[in-house]
């Protein structure tokens, strides 16, 4: 069956690596950056869904508040990376992958359908929100607003839905293993991003869309390199 619709992650994968953003983001901050870094992936990437508070966050089921609390007792004065009022506010450090974001714009173009789904906390959607609406995207599925988060089938199920086509008939893309798997699960044909470039041209060609040029990108880490 073609493939009708593509959806992507945001931070990672539309934007250039997590951990390169998340270092410039929380350089001069008064905590141990590593220390962080991993407190964040512990949080939201190694469980899978589960019921920890981070995750209900992220599905909009508790307010951002505990959640600032609960950082912050993983390692204090942590919680400034996760508030939207703080300079170090991971959101803040979002920078564009262009050989992705190209992708987005030429299936668009092209007539495919494009959604973005991203788990984003409670309290953040607002700013994300703002962050991509640059991008055009048909589609913007964010999991606190909708009480799913990745790699919940439900999730995926939900942004096909809105665009109209069966999950077999979706390409999906992210830099988080997990979230991969769950889409795939489901029915997606799915990319693991570990290299923007290379990525990007595995989609162009699923997709029937015209390689773009070399955007001079090399192999970088991602949200599974954040362990």
């Amino acid at each position: 069956m073609p493939l009708r619709a593509v959806l992507f992650d945001a931070a990672g994968t539309l934007t250039r690596p997590l951990l390169e953003l998340f270092t410039r983001q929380l350089e001069g901050a008064p905590f141990d950056v590593g220390a962080a870094g991993m407190i964040l992936y512990r949080a939201v990437q190694a469980e899978g869904d589960g019921d920890s508070l981070p995750h209900r966050c992220e599905r909009g089921e508790v307010a951002l508040d505990e959640l600032l609390a609960w950082v912050d007792q993983q390692l204090p004065g942590a919680a400034s990376m996760v508030d939207p009022a703080s300079s170090h506010f991971l959101l803040g450090a979002l920078e564009w992958s262009e050989p992705m974001c190209s992708v987005l714009a030429d299936a668009r173009a092209a007539g495919l359908r494009t959604a973005i789904v991203s788990n984003q906390f409670s309290g953040w959607s607002d700013s994300f929100g703002a962050a991509v609406s640059g991008l055009g995207a048909d589609e913007v599925v964010i999991s606190c607003d909708v009480g799913m988060r990745k790699p919940d089938a439900a999730i995926y199920r939900l942004a096909c839905l809105r665009l109209g086509v069966d999950p077999t008939e979706a390409l999906f893309l992210d830099d988080a293993a997990a979230m991969v798997e769950g889409a795939a699960a489901v029915g997606l044909t799915a990319i693991h991003v570990r290299d923007h470039s290379a990525a990007a041209a595995e989609a162009r060609e699923l997709l029937g869309l015209a390689q773009a040029p070399s955007f001079g990108t090399s192999p970088s880490p991602g949200a599974d390199d954040l362990r």
